[in-house]
């Protein structure tokens, strides 16, 4: 199966890259973009996900080292990084960007998310912990 994993995200990346070539979201040729693709896009992507998240959860028996449960933690709090990340994320770049160093280069651009992305962990474990966690403690299960 690692084949044809390799070939949806491989087709994935080339259909992205083409996609960003035709100007991407905001230039397919202009915003809001008459084109078709946008009936699409959403389920190619849902698709390819399916497809890779499948694999990876079929392929590989997963270890529980620290770096596999700093992930696994992340995964918990990830709706609220989602969710919290629109208030804070244009503004770290702008201020990053005006203030300490050019975001220009990519690779730059990428330390600087990374380090930002670290930043939000703790707070989206407040937001998780006081917020998200008293919710969910109300679901009704479904599987026991």
């Amino acid at each position: 199966q690692h084949l044809k994993a390799a070939f949806a995200a491989i087709a994935f990346l080339l259909f992205y890259w083409w996609f960003n070539i035709q100007g991407g979201f905001y230039n397919n040729p202009s915003y809001p973009s008459p084109s078709l693709i946008w009936v699409f896009m959403p389920t190619i992507e849902g698709v390819i996900y399916a497809i890779l998240i499948a694999w990876y959860d079929t392929s590989f028996s997963h270890s529980t080292n620290r770096l596999s449960s700093f992930f696994s933690t992340v995964g918990n709090y990830s709706y609220s990084i989602y969710l919290l990340h629109f208030f804070v994320v244009f503004w770290m770049a702008n201020f990053i960007n005006d203030n300490i160093i050019e975001l220009s280069n990519f690779y730059l651009a990428l330390l600087f998310s990374t380090c930002c992305f670290l930043l939000m962990v703790p707070v989206s474990y407040l937001s998780y912990r006081f917020i998200e966690s008293p919710f969910l403690k109300l679901r009704t299960q479904y599987i026991r």
